[in-house]
């Protein structure tokens, strides 16, 4: 009865009396994990992220074998930018499931912003090319090595996301690697390979 009560509020957006359900039905069985599960998702229609955060961190501790909770919690301190909390999640995942390469990605955003860049450029690298994630990791790996300076490893980067993701955006930024690295005779000439193929242009 509970249940269908907070489904009742959750179809009239009732977020609040959504989640005061939930308590009272955790008041009385604290290891229900479907209403915890329940709770959690009703926090985040109502942007309380800190509540979710709590909830999560309650499931992660109450059902330690369930993966879920540790993933969506990773995310939820990445949103909060508890950059430390979701690395430890993250890695807390990948240790258990290699395969996972989307977390693997958020794992080196967060190891990045951390300024922990050998570690992101670990997790980045680890991204295989059949992923959806893999242009963007080698675009992140070019960041940190424009970073550094290193312009020739930024551009070698670059060639591997474009190669399997056509981007204006990273073709700019090829061309300004090039800049930087005082190849400008080479930025025009890459600049004017791209305009003849679109005359019409302007940005180019």
């Amino acid at each position: 009865v509970y249940t269908a009560l907070a489904r009742l509020r959750r179809e009239r957006g009732d977020h609040a009396g959504e989640i005061e359900i939930y308590r009272e039905i955790l008041a009385r069985s604290p290891d229900n994990h479907a209403a915890l599960l329940a709770l959690a998702e009703a926090q985040m229609e109502e942007d309380d992220l800190d509540g979710a955060i709590v909830t999560y961190q309650e499931i992660e501790q109450r059902f330690p074998d369930d993966p879920r909770a540790s993933v969506r919690l990773g995310f939820l301190l990445y949103e909060a930018h508890r950059f430390d909390e979701a690395v430890a999640r993250f890695e807390k995942v990948l240790a258990e499931n290699p395969g996972e390469y989307e977390i693997a990605f958020f794992l080196g955003i967060a190891d990045h912003r951390l300024g922990r860049d050998d570690r992101a450029r670990e997790a980045f690298g680890s991204i295989p090319p059949s992923h959806k994630y893999y242009a963007e990791a080698r675009t992140q790996l070019a960041v940190i090595d424009e970073r550094r300076g290193d312009y020739t490893s930024a551009l070698a980067e670059l060639q591997k996301a474009l190669a399997v993701e056509e981007s204006r955006e990273l073709e700019l930024y090829s061309a300004t690697l090039r800049s930087k690295a005082g190849d400008f005779d080479g930025a025009v000439a890459y600049l004017q390979g791209l305009l003849d193929k679109e005359p019409d242009n302007d940005e180019l």
